[in-house]
C-alpha cells in the first residue's frame, strides 16, 4: 500500500516541477520580450529624435540658403537694374550667390575680354556689367543649339548685343596630353588674344569625368598674364580635382574657395 502511493505522489511532484520549470520559462520569456519592446521603443525614440534634428538642421540649411540667395538677388537688381526681367536662377542656372561674386570680380578687374563656356542667366549678368563700365566684351561658348540662341534673343531683347555674343560650339573629341576629351568646337571660333576672365561653368559634369578639365589646356595660351579663371560647382569632388590638376599643371600662382551655394574656385594665372 505504501509503495503504491508513493508513485502518484512522486508524478505529482514532477508534475508540478514541470509546471513550475514551465511557468518560470513563460515568465522568463515574458522579461525578455517586455525588455525587447522597452529597446525597441527606445531605438524608436532614438531614430526619431536623431531624424527630427537632422530635419531641424536641413530645414536650417536650406532656409539660411534661400536667405542668402534672396539677398544676393537684391544685391544684383540694384547694382544692374536689368531693363526686363532676368531668366531663372535655379536648377542648372547659376546661383545668385554666384552671380553677385561675378559682379564684384568684373567692377574690381575691369576685364577687356571675358570668355565663358556655357551661356545662361550668367551671360546676360557679365554683359550688364561691362555695359555699365563702358568697356570690354563677352564671348559666350555653348554646345547646344537651342540654349545659344535662347540665350541670344535675350541678349538682344535686354539691348546687349554691342557687348556680348554667344557662341555656338558644339562638343567634339580633342588631345590633351594624348588624352582624348570632349570639348567646345573652337576650329571656327576666333577668340581674341588677352583673355582677362574665363568663367567655366559647362560642359555638364555628366558629359565626362573632369568634364570642365579641357578649359585652362584648350585656351591656356590666349589668356593674359593677370588673367583670373572662375570655375562653378566647387563643391563637387571633380571640380576640386580639376583645380590641383590646373595648379600643378600650369603654375598658376593662387586658388581661392568660395563657399557659396554649390561652392566654386576663383584662380590667378
Amino acid at each position: 500500500m505504501f509503495e503504491d502511493s508513493i508513485v502518484p505522489a512522486t508524478l505529482i511532484i514532477i508534475g508540478l516541477s514541470l509546471n513550475l520549470v514551465l511557468i518560470l520559462n513563460l515568465v522568463k520569456t515574458q522579461k525578455k520580450l517586455i525588455t525587447q519592446q522597452h529597446d525597441f521603443q527606445d531605438e524608436v525614440k532614438k531614430s526619431f529624435q536623431s531624424s527630427t534634428q537632422l530635419f531641424n538642421a536641413e530645414l536650417k540649411r536650406v532656409s539660411e540658403v534661400s536667405v542668402t540667395q534672396i539677398e544676393s538677388l537684391f544685391s544684383i537688381f540694384s547694382t544692374l537694374k536689368p531693363q526686363l526681367p532676368l531668366p531663372t536662377t535655379r536648377g542648372w542656372a547659376a546661383s545668385p550667390d554666384l552671380l553677385k561674386e561675378i559682379i564684384s570680380l568684373i567692377h574690381r578687374q575691369k576685364p577687356q575680354l571675358v570668355v565663358e563656356a556655357s551661356s545662361g542667366v550668367s551671360t546676360l549678368i557679365i554683359a550688364y556689367c561691362l555695359q555699365r563700365l563702358g568697356t570690354g566684351k563677352l564671348i559666350s561658348l555653348e554646345h547646344e543649339s537651342k540654349f545659344a540662341q535662347a540665350t541670344q534673343s535675350h541678349l538682344s531683347l535686354h539691348g546687349l548685343d554691342d557687348v556680348a555674343t554667344v557662341i555656338y560650339a558644339p562638343l567634339v573629341e580633342v588631345e590633351i596630353n594624348g588624352a582624348k576629351w570632349l570639348w567646345y568646337d573652337l576650329t571656327k571660333v576666333k577668340i581674341p588674344e588677352a583673355i582677362d576672365l574665363l568663367i567655366v561653368d559647362g560642359p555638364p559634369g555628366t558629359t565626362q569625368k573632369l568634364a570642365r578639365y579641357p578649359a585652362v589646356p584648350m585656351l591656356h595660351e590666349k589668356l593674359s598674364k593677370d588673367a583670373m579663371v572662375m570655375l562653378d560647382d566647387g563643391a563637387r569632388a571633380d571640380e576640386r580635382r580639376i583645380v590641383e590638376q590646373w595648379m600643378a599643371e600650369f603654375k598658376m600662382s593662387h586658388s581661392e574657395y568660395l563657399p557659396l551655394e554649390k561652392g566654386a574656385y576663383l584662380i590667378q594665372m
